[in-house]
């Protein structure tokens, strides 16, 4: 029956705690308090760690425990805590990030998109001449092949986060041909009000239209 509810953990664990001499005198109420808790806990850490890897975040060790603080840094603590309390998500906003290379724009992302794990978003992160090859296999006039197309806007729809890093940059820059172009203005016309992005990339918001 405990395998046909999928609680072969919880019962394993029952029978663990039955040999603890701690445990002994709990009420039922204890012993169910206890076990349920435990597998609740199990099943959370189950779920993150599937969520971690379908995001495919770049620096899995990167969170905002681990921020670098000094001085020097010239951090804007109010608006840094802004954005990792990621209410922005939750309002179906966007966050972009520039910077020059090497400043941590990409680590600072991957902190964020660990967070959002954590806080059971559904993230995804792409570079961005990743996400344009992977939309402009399906660029044809071919009908079933525009069923892949979609198919494939409506999975990111289904993400909570969408993670855009190089935008603009090297081999994203190169890409950028009309095919290219409309296939972008379909991933983000397609999730607006359904999801969020954060952008990251070199160049500043202001040279985007050259």
């Amino acid at each position: 029956m405990a395998k046909r509810l999928r609680l072969t953990a919880m019962v394993k664990h029952i029978a663990e705690l039955s040999v603890n001499e701690q445990t002994y005198g709990w009420s039922i109420a204890q012993w169910l308090s206890v076990a349920f808790q435990t597998e609740i806990e199990r099943r959370n850490a189950i779920a993150l760690s599937r969520h971690m890897k379908e995001a495919e975040i770049v620096f899995e060790d990167a969170c905002y425990n681990r921020l670098d603080w000094t001085p020097e840094r010239r951090h804007d603590g109010v608006k840094i805590n802004n954005i990792f309390s990621l209410e922005w998500i939750s309002r179906k906003q966007h966050c972009i990030i520039t910077g020059p290379t090497g400043c941590g724009k990409s680590w600072v992302a991957s902190a964020i998109a660990v967070e959002a794990c954590l806080k059971g978003f559904k993230v995804k992160c792409f570079r961005m001449h990743t996400l344009l090859r992977q939309f402009a296999r399906f660029q044809t006039a071919v009908s079933t092949e525009n069923d892949l197309q979609i198919k494939f806007l409506q999975d990111l729809s289904k993400l909570d986060l969408i993670v855009v890093d190089d935008w603009l940059t090297g081999a994203s820059a190169q890409l950028l041909q009309p095919i290219h172009r409309a296939g972008l203005y379909e991933i983000i016309n397609h999730g607006h009000l359904k999801l969020s992005f954060l952008i990251v990339g070199v160049p500043p918001v202001s040279s985007w239209s050259a």
